[in-house]
């Protein structure tokens, strides 16, 4: 699979950029095509909204009121608390790179390729404990929250590790 030449992730679009880097390059344009599409072919466009609504009714009612949305969360997250909580720390770390500026891509399926790829072990003790994700270059240097800067490891070994250089051994895998 083709790299993104911006973020370094993986590029699936065939040109040198992901999908996200082309479209965070290019938004204000894109945008401006679209509201122009939309302008000059409202009909096509309300015909299509239409035909969505009249397949998708359970969407295209009126959204359900506040407890009900809160009960239907809740319940999720009673469900699925290790996916919540994966989901609350991968929202945490993309808003601490976006705040800097940098590529915030990896999503839960990729940290989960990760531990995996790793054999659910430390990177850098190679023990298998409860891991977090180490960023190899942290984000207070610059280091981006995409998939070739995120390593498992545990807490022990990320907490010593700090802000500094990567702590020897680390086995880095190509992912």
């Amino acid at each position: 699979m083709k790299v993104c030449s911006e973020c370094k992730g993986p590029n699936g679009r065939g040109g040198a950029r992901c999908e996200h880097c082309y479209y965070i390059a290019n938004r204000d344009r894109i945008r401006r095509r679209v509201a122009a599409y939309k302008r000059a072919h409202k009909d096509i466009v309300n015909a299509g909204n239409r035909a969505w609504r009249v397949r998708n009714p359970e969407k295209a009612a009126h959204p359900p009121d506040k407890a009900t949305v809160l009960a239907r969360v809740r319940a999720w997250m009673k469900a699925n608390p290790a996916r919540f909580r994966a989901n609350q720390r991968l929202g945490q770390q993309r808003r601490r790179a976006r705040k800097r500026g940098l590529p915030a891509t990896l999503s839960t399926e990729q940290w989960m390729a990760v531990k995996t790829a790793y054999g659910n072990r430390c990177a850098y003790c190679g023990l298998k404990k409860p891991l977090a994700q180490d960023h190899v270059i942290p984000v207070s240097r610059g280091g981006a929250y995409i998939i070739g800067n995120i390593v498992p490891a545990c807490r022990e070994c990320n907490s010593s590790k700090g802000a500094g250089a990567p702590l020897a051994p680390l086995r880095l895998l190509m992912v």
